[in-house]
């Protein structure tokens, strides 16, 4: 299999964290993202830290990715929320909070 070149959101831990290091294993050149930092230290890894709920910091991530590296093979447009609430004990600011990383960033990325 070609070595790709494969954003992952929501890289820092977690699923993102375990595909991270699933791709790394399996010979791909990985950029991560995520809200904060990242303590993967790889040859192959680059992370870059950003909100996917922020259209700025999306189009920053991509262009910054297309002027170093060229572009990409692939996206796993990981990053997600959840908030275990009943559904009448959940404050619509918390539902927003969630449809904003779980719908509209998919959007966005």
């Amino acid at each position: 299999m070609q070595s790709q070149r494969i954003l992952v959101t929501g890289s820092s831990r977690g699923l993102g964290r375990a595909l991270t290091d699933h791709l790394l294993d399996q010979g791909h050149s990985v950029f991560g993202c995520s809200r904060g930092e990242s303590a993967l230290d790889h040859a192959d890894y680059t992370h870059y830290q950003g909100d996917v709920t922020d259209e700025a910091s999306v189009k920053g991530l991509f262009q910054a990715i297309r002027s170093q590296w060229g572009g990409l093979d692939a996206v796993v447009n990981n990053a997600g929320a959840a908030r275990m609430l009943p559904i009448a004990l959940t404050p619509v600011d918390t539902v927003r909070k969630v449809m904003d990383v779980n719908y509209v960033a998919t959007f966005q990325v």
